[in-house]
Protein backbone atom coordinates (compact mmCIF):
# COMPACT_ATOMS: atom_id res chain seq x y z
CA UNK A 1 0.00 0.00 0.00
CA UNK A 2 2.56 2.53 1.14
CA UNK A 3 4.47 1.88 -2.53
CA UNK A 4 0.83 2.51 -4.21
CA UNK A 5 0.80 5.81 -2.47
CA UNK A 6 4.37 7.34 -3.09
CA UNK A 7 3.79 6.30 -6.66
CA UNK A 8 0.28 7.87 -6.50
CA UNK A 9 2.35 11.23 -4.81
CA UNK A 10 5.16 11.07 -7.18
CA UNK A 11 2.27 10.97 -10.55
CA UNK A 12 0.50 13.52 -9.22
CA UNK A 13 3.34 15.67 -8.77
CA UNK A 14 4.37 15.76 -12.49
CA UNK A 15 0.50 15.91 -13.54
CA UNK A 16 0.00 18.91 -11.61
CA UNK A 17 2.82 20.69 -13.06
CA UNK A 18 1.50 22.51 -15.82
CA UNK A 19 -0.45 23.98 -12.99
CA UNK A 20 1.66 24.26 -10.16
CA UNK A 21 3.84 26.87 -9.60
CA UNK A 22 6.94 28.19 -11.65
CA UNK A 23 9.86 29.85 -11.21
CA UNK A 24 10.10 33.13 -13.68
CA UNK A 25 12.67 34.75 -15.48
CA UNK A 26 13.50 38.40 -13.95
CA UNK A 27 16.51 40.31 -14.99
CA UNK A 28 17.05 41.92 -12.34
CA UNK A 29 15.68 42.12 -8.60
CA UNK A 30 16.00 44.67 -5.99
CA UNK A 31 16.92 42.48 -3.06
CA UNK A 32 17.88 42.92 0.61
CA UNK A 33 21.63 42.44 0.96
CA UNK A 34 20.90 39.76 4.23
CA UNK A 35 21.35 36.36 3.93
CA UNK A 36 18.23 33.77 5.27
CA UNK A 37 18.57 30.18 6.85
CA UNK A 38 18.17 29.33 3.01
CA UNK A 39 21.29 31.02 1.68
CA UNK A 40 19.47 33.45 -0.49
CA UNK A 41 17.98 37.17 0.29
CA UNK A 42 15.66 37.61 2.85
CA UNK A 43 13.33 40.26 0.75
CA UNK A 44 13.23 40.73 -3.16
CA UNK A 45 10.94 42.76 -5.63
CA UNK A 46 9.43 40.78 -8.11
CA UNK A 47 6.74 41.41 -10.91
CA UNK A 48 3.31 42.55 -9.93
CA UNK A 49 2.00 38.81 -10.73
CA UNK A 50 4.16 36.87 -8.97
CA UNK A 51 5.44 36.46 -5.19
CA UNK A 52 8.86 36.26 -3.85
CA UNK A 53 9.94 32.57 -2.33
CA UNK A 54 12.77 33.23 0.30
CA UNK A 55 13.46 29.78 0.07
CA UNK A 56 14.26 29.58 -3.87
CA UNK A 57 15.69 33.29 -3.91
CA UNK A 58 13.49 33.58 -6.81
CA UNK A 59 10.37 35.15 -8.09
CA UNK A 60 7.15 32.17 -8.31
CA UNK A 61 3.79 32.40 -10.21
CA UNK A 62 0.91 29.83 -9.23
CA UNK A 63 0.50 27.83 -5.77
CA UNK A 64 3.01 25.03 -4.89
CA UNK A 65 1.62 20.70 -5.25
CA UNK A 66 2.17 18.94 -2.24
CA UNK A 67 4.13 16.36 -2.20
CA UNK A 68 5.79 13.50 -0.02
CA UNK A 69 7.78 10.46 -1.27
CA UNK A 70 10.50 8.19 0.12
CA UNK A 71 14.07 6.94 -0.82
CA UNK A 72 17.46 7.21 -0.45
CA UNK A 73 19.74 10.46 -0.15
CA UNK A 74 22.25 11.19 -2.80
CA UNK A 75 24.38 13.54 -1.28
CA UNK A 76 27.50 15.40 -3.72
CA UNK A 77 26.14 15.70 -6.87
CA UNK A 78 27.69 18.08 -9.28
CA UNK A 79 26.76 19.25 -12.73
CA UNK A 80 27.80 21.59 -15.08
CA UNK A 81 26.95 25.07 -14.73
CA UNK A 82 26.15 24.21 -11.57
CA UNK A 83 22.94 23.14 -12.02
CA UNK A 84 22.23 21.04 -9.01
CA UNK A 85 20.92 21.34 -5.74
CA UNK A 86 23.89 19.17 -4.97
CA UNK A 87 21.95 16.85 -3.02
CA UNK A 88 18.70 14.53 -4.28
CA UNK A 89 15.89 11.75 -3.22
CA UNK A 90 16.50 8.75 -5.57
CA UNK A 91 12.31 7.15 -5.09
CA UNK A 92 12.38 3.21 -3.70
CA UNK A 93 9.50 3.13 -6.29
CA UNK A 94 11.00 3.40 -8.84
CA UNK A 95 15.06 4.50 -8.55
CA UNK A 96 14.81 5.96 -12.40
CA UNK A 97 12.60 8.84 -10.81
CA UNK A 98 14.69 10.93 -8.37
CA UNK A 99 14.02 14.40 -6.79
CA UNK A 100 16.58 17.80 -6.17
CA UNK A 101 16.12 18.60 -2.81
CA UNK A 102 16.21 22.61 -1.74
CA UNK A 103 17.05 22.46 2.19
CA UNK A 104 17.80 25.13 4.24
CA UNK A 105 21.91 25.65 5.28
CA UNK A 106 21.46 23.24 8.51
CA UNK A 107 19.41 20.75 6.55
CA UNK A 108 21.73 20.86 3.83
CA UNK A 109 24.65 20.23 5.90
CA UNK A 110 23.42 17.00 7.70
CA UNK A 111 21.84 15.85 4.45
CA UNK A 112 25.58 16.14 2.92
CA UNK A 113 26.82 13.17 5.08
CA UNK A 114 23.99 10.92 5.22
CA UNK A 115 24.28 9.67 1.60
CA UNK A 116 22.97 6.45 1.24
CA UNK A 117 20.30 6.32 4.03
CA UNK A 118 16.66 6.14 3.18
CA UNK A 119 14.37 9.51 4.25
CA UNK A 120 10.77 10.21 3.75
CA UNK A 121 10.71 13.95 2.47
CA UNK A 122 7.52 16.19 2.35
CA UNK A 123 7.12 19.63 0.42
CA UNK A 124 6.44 21.62 -2.05
CA UNK A 125 7.20 20.28 -5.76
CA UNK A 126 8.72 22.71 -7.87
CA UNK A 127 10.30 22.36 -11.47
CA UNK A 128 13.90 24.71 -11.26
CA UNK A 129 14.72 25.87 -14.76
CA UNK A 130 18.13 25.47 -16.02
CA UNK A 131 20.39 25.67 -19.51
CA UNK A 132 21.22 22.31 -19.73
CA UNK A 133 18.50 20.50 -18.02
CA UNK A 134 15.61 22.95 -18.92
CA UNK A 135 13.32 21.32 -16.08
CA UNK A 136 14.74 19.52 -13.08
CA UNK A 137 11.77 18.40 -10.96
CA UNK A 138 12.47 19.38 -7.08
CA UNK A 139 10.80 19.48 -3.32
CA UNK A 140 11.17 22.43 -1.35
CA UNK A 141 11.97 20.22 1.33
CA UNK A 142 9.24 21.08 4.31
CA UNK A 143 9.86 17.52 6.71
CA UNK A 144 12.35 14.90 6.61
CA UNK A 145 12.17 11.95 7.86
CA UNK A 146 14.70 9.32 8.59
CA UNK A 147 13.39 5.17 8.23
CA UNK A 148 14.74 3.31 10.31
Amino acid sequence: MNMLKAIIFSLAGFAANAQSAEIISTNSMACTKDINLWGHASRCACPVSSLYDPRLGACVIGTYEPIMVSGQILAGLGAIGGETTGIALRTFENPEISYELVLNKVDSKKLSQLNGLPFEVEGDFINLPGVEIPSRPAIIVRELRWLD
